[in-house]
């Protein structure tokens, strides 16, 4: 996952305060696999839970 996203935010491309994301949430039956998740930097990720 690290390599794929190329150690940057999936969505602005930052490479600081990096955090692993699941794209579908555990907690809406998303999977633990490779394909479920991502980098996002805190800002996105943070961004992303409010939408949810």
């Amino acid at each position: 996952m690290w390599q794929r996203d190329g150690g940057r935010c999936r969505e602005c491309g930052d490479t600081h305060y990096l955090e692993f994301d699941h794209v579908i949430p555990l907690s809406r039956g998303g999977a633990t696999s490779v394909g479920n998740l991502q980098n996002l930097c805190r800002r996105r990720n943070l961004e992303k839970g409010a939408r949810l």
